[in-house]
């Protein structure tokens, strides 16, 4: 019971001289110009940001591809029986199965 009291009173002896340490830091000055500095690069932020006009020449323009990838897709989903398909035509030719069952039952 001794030690756990001795190791208590010497985490609080290391807290308290912690604190007084703590107690003795004062106040430093800013250097001089340092809000001046970070005025001119919030400023410099600014400038770099894209204007107005990009970001709607931007946005058209993604839109557009848009636009024209599905008119693509959609006018490339026609009714294309696998009858017809060269493919088809390739595979019977070679005695190829082209039935998408596995096992026969």
């Amino acid at each position: 019971m001794k030690e756990s009291r001795s190791s208590n009173d010497t985490v609080n002896m290391e807290e308290l001289n912690k604190i007084e340490l703590l107690k003795q830091v004062k106040r430093v000055d800013a250097p001089p110009f340092l809000r001046t500095r970070i005025d001119a690069r919030i400023q410099q932020a600014a400038e770099d940001s894209l204007s107005n006009g990009w970001v709607w020449s931007f946005a058209a323009t993604v839109a557009l591809l848009i636009v024209v990838n599905s008119m693509v897709f959609l006018s490339g989903t026609e009714d294309v029986s696998t009858a017809d398909s060269g493919a088809y035509t390739v595979t019977q030719g070679m005695g190829i199965n082209v039935s998408n069952q596995l096992y026969n039952d």
